[in-house]
């Protein structure tokens, strides 16, 4: 496992970008906390993301990540729907967004979601993951859309290293 010497030695710092070009169908809406998958990578240097959905510090420092979702689903009318857009790291949880609605405003085929940043601080072997949680009607009805363009990727994952220890 590298060393905060190793910024010196290789002069790299980790950073990451990774996005899914395909939906996640049917993942949550009944409370079931998922780890959103980003299997497409656009760079990853220092092998520090998994190709998954995991980001392993490979030093201590300070990280920022960038979180692009969007997600729909929604089914029913006048039901409470709360949504939440997490950064999970292995020493605390970030929320990044909530959603919450119990007029029945989120109906189809409108889609939530948007871009979020975070600053934390993570030592060596702490991991990083995002999770989207929907409560709604009981039912995995939830989809986040996947898409490649030219411009733009979502979901997006992406991550660097701004300072050491």
């Amino acid at each position: 496992m590298a060393t905060n010497n190793a910024i010196n030695q290789i002069g790299v710092l980790p950073s990451f970008s990774a996005y899914s070009a395909a939906d996640q169908s049917l993942v949550t809406g009944d409370a079931t906390v998922y780890p959103i998958v980003f299997p497409d990578i656009l760079y990853n240097r220092t092998s520090s993301f998994d190709g998954t959905s995991t980001f392993t510090a490979p030093l201590t420092g300070t990280y920022i990540f960038n979180v692009g979702v969007y997600f729909n689903g929604f089914t029913a009318l006048n039901v409470t729907v709360e949504s939440t857009l997490s950064l999970v790291t292995t020493g605390k949880t970030y929320l990044l967004e909530f959603w919450g609605e119990s007029s029945g405003q989120y109906l189809p085929p409108i889609a939530l979601g948007g871009t979020r940043s975070q600053i934390c601080h993570l030592t060596v072997g702490d991991t990083v993951q995002v999770t989207l949680t929907v409560s709604q009607n009981g039912a995995k009805s939830i989809t986040i859309l996947g898409k490649a363009g030219a411009v733009f990727y979502t979901p997006i994952f992406s991550g660097y290293m701004i300072a050491g220890i």
